[in-house]
C-alpha cells in the first residue's frame, strides 16, 4: 500500500468493514488500476457494487499471485457520472463491470450489456423483492 500513497499523494487509507484499502476519486481510477498491473504485478480479481440508500459505490479488489497481496479500492460512485473502465487493462473486467450495471445500474464509459435481467436493477435498495 505505502508504494501506491508515494505515487498518488492525492489517494485516501482507509479501513472499511475490517479490511485496509484506498479510497480514491472516480478520475484517479485508470491512472492507479494502471500502475498496479504495471507496477505492482497485481491482476484485478472482483469489482464489487455497493448500495448505500440512496448513493453507490465500487470496491475493486486487486490480487498479486506472488506474494498474496491484495489491495483494495473504494470508491463513491457520483449519480449521472459514468465509471471509467477497465476492460482496456483487464480482460475480466469486462464480466464485472456488466454485473455491477445490471445489479445495480451503475453506468460505466463504455457500453454494458446486461447479464441477469431483462429490466431493472435488482440490488437497489429501492427494488422490492
Amino acid at each position: 500500500m505505502n508504494a501506491l500513497l508515494e505515487a498518488f499523494p492525492g489517494l485516501q487509507e482507509v479501513n472499511v468493514l475490517g479490511a485496509q484499502g484506498i479510497r480514491l476519486q472516480r478520475e484517479s481510477l485508470p491512472a492507479v488500476a494502471t500502475f498496479l498491473k504495471e507496477q505492482m504485478g497485481a491482476n484485478l480479481f472482483d469489482i464489487v457494487g455497493v448500495d448505500w440508500g440512496g448513493a453507490f459505490g465500487l470496491y475493486y479488489s486487486f490480487f498479486k499471485m506472488e506474494n498474496g497481496l491484495r489491495y483494495r479500492l473504494y470508491m463513491h460512485v457520483e449519480a449521472g457520472k459514468k465509471v471509467p473502465s477497465l476492460r482496456h487493462l483487464f480482460d475480466s473486467a469486462e464480466w464485472l463491470e456488466r454485473e455491477c450495471y445490471d445489479l445495480f445500474g451503475i453506468e460505466f464509459d463504455v457500453p454494458c450489456e446486461r447479464l441477469f435481467a431483462n429490466a431493472g436493477h435488482s440490488m437497489r435498495k429501492e427494488v422490492k423483492a
